[in-house]
């Protein structure tokens, strides 16, 4: 059921806005603009719901990240192996991690292949 749906759903049954919190693993380095916002915020309300983002690891260095996906029962991102060629230019791990169809380990041989400096 798409998540639209559910909420309309919920609001009715309810009769006051859903409440949804939004939590992801995102870190303040890899982001300027995350930087500047706090690791909990309303980030929507209106009349149908009231979504809160909580980003519980914003502030933590990349050891931490490290250290904790040692025990964790996940994987840890490939872009934490070290340094990755994006466009061109060496740039450090944690600011590179692209999001979508053309990133990851696939994405750096088809990119390196079509460079034209």
């Amino acid at each position: 059921m798409p998540a639209i749906r559910l909420v309309r759903r919920l609001r009715r049954k309810l009769g006051r806005p859903v409440r949804i919190l939004k939590v992801m693993g995102l870190r303040a380095v890899e982001s300027r603009d995350r930087a500047h916002h706090p690791a909990y915020r309303n980030i929507l309300t209106n009349g149908a719901r009231i979504v809160d983002e909580w980003l519980p690891v914003k502030d933590w260095p990349t050891a931490a990240v490290l250290e904790w996906h040692q025990d964790a029962p996940m994987p840890h991102h490939w872009t934490y192996d070290g340094a990755v060629t994006l466009w061109g230019l060496q740039v450090p791990a944690s600011v590179s991690d692209m999001a979508g169809p053309r990133s990851g380990p696939a994405f750096r041989p088809w990119w390196v292949g079509r460079q034209r400096w």
